[in-house]
């Protein structure tokens, strides 16, 4: 920045000059070089927003993942294998002590449906407002600094190490397009930052429908992270923008990426 500052100082000095001698107009050299220096402070200020963001971003997932690890969140863990989500708006980040009201939410439970479906009990509780399935550990919660988070254990038998690769994309797609709706209706803007992480399926392998003739091999890592997904655009279906995603999901079970989708338009297997 601080060379930025030199120029403009220079600059300045440079048009005072000019103006001491009468001259009416600032030559084009000058406006050009003037302006160039504004698009560099601008990009300057972007990229230290930016690096604000992320850093308070991976502060909020290092902590929730660390303590969905150490199981202990509010609603009970009895399984190991999970899906951990998480959907943050970057516009409430960015600002100190946003709070979102979420008091609207007392008769929509419905509205803030599972991961995997719908959930048996919903409550306020510290953090904001929760939705969850007491057997299973599966919940939302939405806490009313401007972020979601769903841990959901319904897409894996753990008796035979299965996961069911196909539904867990099929709700991902439908159900966060709820949550981003629902955020929508409690005035929280996006874009939105998508965190998709899986615990707990090392050694589990894919569900595959008995005429999917695929070379595929048990997971080998406790931890599962996949690409982040920046959705601007939330009016258009998430099918394509969670693609990528999807793709290092199968990739990590040998396969060469989601076999729902054919030449990049989604057509999920029965």
């Amino acid at each position: 920045m601080k060379h930025l500052n030199k120029k403009a100082s220079r600059l300045l000095e440079e048009v005072d000059i000019l103006l001491h001698k009468g001259e009416n107009t600032i030559p084009l050299s000058i406006t050009k070089e003037y302006l160039e220096i504004i698009n560099e402070v601008t990009n300057f200020i972007n990229e230290e927003e930016r690096n604000i963001i992320s850093k308070k971003v991976e502060a909020i997932l290092s902590e929730r993942i660390n303590l969905i690890k150490d199981k202990n969140t509010h609603i009970k863990q009895n399984k190991n294998a999970k899906v951990i989500a998480h959907l943050i708006s970057l516009s409430s980040i960015k600002q100190e002590n946003y709070t979102i009201d979420l008091a609207p939410l007392r008769n929509r439970a419905t509205d803030v449906p599972l991961l995997s479906g719908f959930a048996n009990d919903y409550k306020f509780n510290y953090e904001g407002y929760t939705t969850f399935h007491t057997y299973s550990g599966s919940y939302v919660q939405i806490f009313r600094n401007g972020y979601l988070e769903v841990v959901d254990t319904k897409f894996f038998n753990e008796d035979h190490k299965q996961f069911y690769v196909t539904r867990f994309e099929t709700s991902l797609i439908e159900n966060i397009t709820k949550y981003i709706h629902l955020f929508s209706s409690l005035g929280l803007e996006g874009p939105f930052l998508l965190n998709i992480v899986i615990l707990g399926a090392k050694d589990f392998s894919i569900v595959l429908n008995f005429d999917q003739f695929l070379d595929t091999y048990p997971n080998e890592k406790e931890k599962i992270s996949l690409p982040q997904i920046l959705i601007e655009d939330y009016q258009k279906p998430l099918a394509s923008t969670l693609k990528p995603a999807f793709d290092v999901l199968w990739n990590t079970f040998g396969i060469y990426g989601s076999i729902n989708y054919i030449n990049g338009e989604r057509t999920p297997k029965k």
